[in-house]
């Protein structure tokens, strides 16, 4: 398992510092002695300590890239951006996922201990993709406990050419708790590295 802070670790059975580790197992499964958020944990334990977990898609710099823009809802219902590829994506073997991920400062809202009522819930989005032609792609709405919602396609190619997002989100009590709880970041990973998001008036949208 792995924190997602990068430091804080189970500290029972299979834990960097529990005696049941042997020099064999330590060497087979790349054991470290250090506060790096990555522990071992007794599935018993894990499923009585732990209620959400989150997998991660390959990450690897050399073959897939980040392209981010932060946009403010505060005044926007919806918003759409363009982007443009230029080599084909086969997507039963290349990732490409677009993500939504609320800023603000979370974790601080978790923590405190006087406004409980007050604390940070994740919202729900709506993610939609289209060519700019109007042929539809992929979509899915919900939320995700850790706050990052993605659209994860799977099957079939994306053909060189323009593209249309549309983000829209389903704001809960929370996400006027703070006025950055509206500010939201997309995210696009896939192969290509020049790639570019562009806001679209509502307009010229999906």
């Amino acid at each position: 398992m792995r924190n997602p802070w990068g430091h804080g670790e189970w500290t029972g059975d299979w834990s960097d510092k529990s005696s049941l580790w042997t020099p064999q197992l330590k060497q087979e499964l790349n054991w470290s002695n250090a506060d790096d958020g990555i522990f071992f944990i007794p599935f018993l334990d894990y499923i009585k300590h732990y209620s959400n977990t989150a997998i991660t898609i390959e990450s690897d710099s050399t073959k897939y890239h980040h392209t981010k823009t932060i946009h403010n809802f505060a005044n926007d219902k919806m918003a759409f951006f363009s982007f443009t590829i230029d080599q084909q994506i086969n997507l039963s073997k290349e990732i490409f996922s677009i993500s939504c991920i609320q800023q603000g400062n979370r974790l601080k809202s978790y923590r405190n201990r006087v406004l409980v009522n007050q604390r940070f819930q994740p919202s729900e989005f709506g993610i939609m993709l289209m060519t700019q032609e109007g042929k539809w792609i992929g979509a899915t709405h919900g939320g995700d406990q850790s706050f990052n919602f993605s659209l994860l396609l799977k099957e079939g190619f994306l053909l060189p050419g323009t593209y249309i997002v549309q983000i829209d989100p389903t704001w809960n009590e929370s996400a006027d708790f703070h006025k950055d709880y509206k500010k939201v970041m997309v995210d696009i990973y896939c192969p290509q590295s020049n790639l570019q998001l562009n806001p679209v008036p509502e307009q010229h949208g999906i």
